[in-house]
């Protein structure tokens, strides 16, 4: 089974566990995946494995995680292809705290202090707060203010 299926089937599980009530968990976060970057396909199936499983399930899932990589594993280079500002909100949402220092201390001088936190990490901040309002980045919130 691939490493990162469990990856996917934990973090749709800590989706549900919050939804029914869990109110704290101990984690470390590089094992999770917000929702909102997984496919739809990608929770039904950890939803089918969690919920309704039955004798193919588990092959089922066991073969769509195969080959299913991390976002991370294959993002650098249209990570690279994005502006400055991008950049530093897509570290935002990803709650990356060292990448996005780095970019920022490349870019502070030409951006400026105030317009990083006034309009990046500000129009950052309200994308994640629609997204945890979703419930699509479950407690990713919490750690991207934190790192703040």
């Amino acid at each position: 089974m691939s490493k990162n299926a469990r990856v996917f089937l934990n973090s749709v599980f800590l989706h549900h566990s919050i939804d029914a009530g869990l109110s704290s968990v101990i984690i470390n976060v590089k094992h999770i995946v917000p929702l909102a970057k997984m496919s739809r396909e990608d929770i039904q199936i950890c939803e089918e494995l969690l919920f309704r499983a039955d004798e193919k399930t588990l092959f089922k899932f066991i073969e769509h995680f195969n080959s299913r990589e991390l976002e991370s594993d294959n993002i650098d280079e249209e990570f690279e292809k994005l502006s400055n500002e991008d950049k530093i909100k897509k570290t935002l949402m990803d709650g990356d705290k060292e990448r996005m220092l780095k970019i920022v201390d490349e870019v502070h001088s030409v951006v400026g202090a105030e317009k990083i936190v006034n309009e990046i990490l500000i129009d950052g901040m309200k994308v994640i707060g629609e997204l945890f309002g979703k419930g699509e980045m479950q407690f990713h919130l919490y750690f991207s203010l934190q790192r703040r």
